[in-house]
């Protein structure tokens, strides 16, 4: 039986072949093996494969398998730089030139239009930096004939809505907005609004003191949310209700009616 080939020599047979792409004066490339001494290909190549060493390679495939890129490729990329490098349009045509010619690979011309675009873009920063250095009013802090700084004249207040405005309102049919408020935040946010009256209901029992109805909420409770929604309250009308309890007579009706309107 014959004898296998050892591993040695099966690498030494096969492994060691290498195929490099070689250029031409015109600048086509030619698939050749290496070592000028060894085979054009190996002896097992498929036809496919054979057939790349018969065929030379175009010029323009020649410099991407070698360089990475292409002159088209580097021209198109010239033409995509910002109108800004304007300056540097000189040392960009040489460089553009030396790549069609083959003089300079796609990497070093990487490299220089890097360089280029940084040197661009700090001298840039620095005109931009005098200018706005020129712009700038160096405002003195004591004296020096500045001008003081004066602040935005405040709105005028708004005119408080009174009963007779209310009556003019509903006379010319304008409708009136009328809120609930039990303490400062909500009186704050509805007078804001611009609600024409803000409501101290006797609900404030349920609502804000968790009780079962309106009939245990006291006149000195709803005086104290009174107070609370007054001191929110700068254009709309304030109106409380009287607790239960609180008017069974003329007189009690008059006496915590004055308290609400003094003390809330």
């Amino acid at each position: 039986r014959p004898s296998r080939p050892r591993v040695d020599q099966v690498s030494a047979a096969y492994m060691v072949f290498v195929a490099v792409l070689r250029r031409t004066a015109g600048g086509c490339g030619l698939k050749v093996p290496r070592r000028t001494s060894a085979d054009l290909f190996m002896r097992d190549a498929h036809l496919k494969c054979v057939s790349t060493y018969l065929k030379p390679f175009p010029p323009h495939l020649t410099q991407f398998i070698c360089f990475g890129s292409s002159s088209l490729v580097q021209r198109r990329r010239l033409s995509a730089l910002p109108a800004a490098a304007a300056g540097a349009a000189p040392a960009v045509d040489a460089w553009a030139e030396r790549a069609a010619a083959r003089d300079l690979s796609a990497a070093e011309l990487q490299v220089q239009l890097d360089l280029q675009a940084q040197q661009q873009s700090e001298e840039e920063g620095k005109a931009a930096a005098a200018t706005t250095a020129v712009e700038e009013e160096e405002v003195p802090l004591y004296g020096g004939g500045a001008a003081p700084h004066v602040a935005p004249a405040a709105p005028p207040p708004a005119k408080k809505v009174g009963l007779h405005a209310l009556r003019r309102m509903y006379e010319s049919g304008e409708p009136l907005s009328v809120l609930t408020a039990y303490d400062y935040p909500s009186a704050r946010l509805a007078d804001g609004a611009g609600a024409d009256v803000l409501l101290v209901g006797d609900s404030l029992g349920m609502v804000v003191l968790g009780q079962d109805d309106t009939t245990e909420v006291t006149v000195s409770q709803m005086v104290h949310h009174c107070q609370a929604a007054a001191r929110g309250t700068r254009r709309a009308l304030l109106v409380a209700d009287l607790p239960f309890g609180a008017y069974l007579t003329p007189q009690a009706a008059a006496s915590n009616g004055v308290r609400l309107l003094k003390e809330g």
